[in-house]
């Protein structure tokens, strides 16, 4: 072979190369491929896709409305009657309101009655409450005083047994005569135990 072919050759390969280059770079077509038959099966997968995406997207959306329509029917009102005795914190209060299904959380609760300051206000007595009732109508409830029943038979006989209270309570004098000498006793008891 002489250089000139094998120079021919070379530029003739070149070429081969950068033609089949370019083909490939501006989706120009080879023979034997149909490049319509190739797109219309991908845009038919596509559209499938994209069908069954809709019809999970409605399932999904029927299935939500369904759940929310039976959470509303669940979420029935509870009412129920609170007893709040001394020395209950609100921190009791509010684990017994949750306890009951009043509330959803009780350190929140708990934190709202404090930062209101409603928790130096909490009254002693039976309080109800239901769980539909705010944060803020759940602490008056429990600082609104609960009025005592008044029968005329029973405030008679209040009226009598506080007249008797009053004659039976001894006065601060006796109180302190009293503690006098029970702190004597308990001195004389010990200085006689001891030898």
């Amino acid at each position: 072979m002489s250089k000139q072919s094998v120079r021919g050759f070379g530029i003739a390969i070149f070429l081969v190369g950068a033609l089949i280059y370019s083909m490939n770079s501006l989706n120009i077509p080879l023979p034997g491929v149909d490049a319509d038959a190739a797109a219309k099966k991908e845009i038919e997968e596509l559209q499938q896709q994209l069908t069954t995406t809709q019809q999970q997207l409605e399932e999904a959306k029927s299935a939500k409305k369904e759940a929310s329509d039976e959470e509303e029917k669940g979420e029935e009102v509870i009412e129920t009657t609170i007893s709040v005795f001394r020395g209950n914190t609100a921190y009791d209060i509010s684990r017994k309101l949750q306890d009951e299904g009043i509330i959803d959380n009780a350190l929140q609760f708990e934190l709202f009655l404090a930062n209101g300051e409603y928790s130096r206000r909490i009254q002693i007595g039976e309080f109800t409450v239901s769980s539909d009732m705010t944060e803020e109508e759940l602490a008056e409830a429990l600082t609104t005083p609960t009025p005592l029943p008044q029968n005329d038979e029973e405030t008679e006989s209040e009226s009598e047994s506080e007249t008797n209270l009053d004659e039976e309570l001894p006065t601060d004098e006796e109180n302190e005569t009293n503690e006098v000498e029970a702190e004597d006793e308990l001195l004389d008891e010990t200085s006689l135990t001891q030898p």
